[in-house]
């Protein structure tokens, strides 16, 4: 069997890959949708799913126990703890996949009818709709421990492959009914169906890379949920502490300022969002990867993947967020209407807490592999009672009257005080009370973890600022063109850099191989 670290370099490249398509499709699919359904419909078809995302909720932190479990046993070449594992975690997403079927039914039936749809052919339309798409939650809860737990065996590229391939083939699907006058109960219909396929594939392939893999109602045994439940209500813990951090700062400001910040404040955050994105597909596949390196290995060899990855990512942390910094304000000049121009600010601010945040993705990761995140929920609870200590007085109280305008009349203020809520405390619990607890829990000095961090991030910074600086000079963006001749330049020189300064040497002939598939 291939070292899980070898394979760590295609499943992070695989999840890249993965999120680019998926950004390509919503950029060429949205459009069209959206002229063939009306904002009528298309608004129902949004709505559906904005409230279905809170049944992922009932998962209850079972996804990152088994991918904290599986690769420990796998690693241990304990197949029989590993049946365990795979058939009880089976039985407990069985009762949650039952109860995931029965509040889409009740919502549908009591709760969706109190939106405003005037058309009661469209409501109804959206309420079977919004139906078939809590039963393909449903679905991915049940099969998720057989057929979706590929990353978590470390073929996160054949998971990706997966979804690739029906994330394209249903958007393809959409097309096709779409321009035959269908509507939403067709592509609801679609969705179960490819998902109902992509996990019975996902099935084939675990067996076919795990023979010894067994589906028995003997293996269930109670040791088994009460190990899974100890480590899951943690990361259910964390999962609620993420929601409530990245998904308050809109609500804060609708509730407190008004929609118009609403509406300035979410492109810059969705940017940053992509970025965190990029970073979290290297945190992902790491966590099994330190389960089995835990399992297989010493404390040690732990310690050496934490502080090589730690590197990595605080240079290329760093060398995304200067890079958003330096072209915030340009970019969202041609991205978006003079109106948003305020947007930029919100860029500006989290890019530069981003740049020591950033690089704990991969702490975090490290955490929920040695069974070790409950020191992330209790920054993570510390974090939510900064932010919103901060904000809520900044927004509702401290900026009421400025100059003789309210915020409600100054939604560039409102968002400045919002992003810099957001930031101040991932900036400040980053740079203290994290490498504290991360020192504790792997056994490190902290001024190795803040030694580690800064030189890299100060090599990114000193390379990719001054590039971005020089450039800009030389070829003002003034066009799309423009702007992403520089940010392209930039970027292969802030890579280059990567390559030289910030590899090792095992991993560039790793990365060369994996760029000539092979032939290196």
């Amino acid at each position: 069997m291939i070292s899980p670290i070898s394979r760590l370099l295609t499943n992070v490249f695989s999840s890249w890959v993965g999120f680019a398509i998926r950004i390509v499709i919503a950029f060429l699919f949205v459009p069209y949708v959206t002229m063939v359904l009306g904002d009528a419909r298309y608004g129902i078809w949004i709505l559906v799913f904005q409230i279905v995302n809170y049944f992922f909720l009932f998962d209850i932190g079972l996804e990152r126990a088994l991918s904290r479990y599986l690769p420990r046993f796998l690693g241990l070449d304990d197949y029989d703890s590993l049946n365990r594992v795979l058939n009880t975690a089976t039985a407990m997403y069985g009762t949650i996949a039952a109860v995931t079927i029965i509040a889409a039914a009740l919502v549908a039936q009591y709760v969706f009818p109190i939106f405003s749809v005037s058309d009661p052919a469209l409501l109804r339309e959206g309420q079977i709709a919004l139906f078939l798409v809590g039963l393909f939650v449903a679905l991915r809860f049940l099969f998720f421990p057989f057929g979706g737990s590929l990353g978590a065996v470390h073929r996160f590229d054949i998971a990706k492959g997966l979804e690739i391939v029906e994330e394209i083939g249903r958007t393809i699907v959409y097309v096709i009914l779409l321009s035959q006058g269908y509507g939403l109960i067709a592509l609801a219909i679609t969705m179960v169906a490819f998902s109902l396929a992509r996990n019975l594939a996902g099935v084939a392939w675990l067996k076919r890379l795990v023979p010894e893999v067994r589906l028995s109602p003997a293996f269930i045994n109670k040791t088994t949920v009460r190990m899974l439940f100890r480590y899951s209500r943690i990361s259910f813990g964390v999962a609620v502490c993420w929601m409530i951090l990245f998904n308050s700062d809109s609500i804060l400001l609708g509730a407190l300022v008004s929609s118009a910040a609403v509406g300035v404040y979410a492109p810059g955050a969705q940017v940053m969002l992509y970025i965190r994105h990029l970073i979290n597909a290297i945190g992902g596949p790491l966590t099994p990867v330190i389960a089995h390196v835990d399992a297989k290995d010493s404390p040690e060899k732990v310690r050496e993947v934490y502080l090589r990855l730690l590197t990595y990512v605080a240079y290329l942390g760093v060398f995304l967020c200067v890079g958003l910094i330096a072209y915030s304000e340009r970019f969202v000049g041609l991205w978006l209407e003079p109106e948003f121009h305020d947007a930029y600010y919100v860029m500006f601010i989290l890019g530069i807490s981003g740049t020591v945040f950033l690089p704990q993705i991969i702490g975090n990761a490290v955490l929920f592999g040695i069974e070790k995140h409950g020191y992330l929920l209790w920054i993570l609870l510390l974090e939510i009672a900064i932010k919103l200590g901060v904000a809520i007085p900044l927004l509702a109280g401290l900026g009421v009257d400025i100059n003789g305008e309210s915020l409600t009349e100054r939604p560039d203020l409102a968002v400045i005080f919002m992003a810099s809520a957001a930031a101040l405390p991932q900036a400040l619990l980053s740079i203290t009370i994290y490498p504290i607890l991360m020192g504790r829990a792997l056994q490190l000095r902290i001024r190795t973890i803040w030694h580690t961090q800064i030189v890299a991030g100060a090599l990114g910074a000193a390379i990719t600022g001054p590039m971005a600086w020089a450039f800009g000079r030389v070829l003002p963006e003034q066009s799309w063109l423009h702007l992403i001749v520089n940010v392209v330049i930039v970027s292969l020189v802030a890579f280059a850099g990567f390559y030289i300064l910030i590899l090792e040497p095992t991993d560039r002939a790793r990365l060369r191989r994996w760029l000539t598939f092979g032939r290196a």
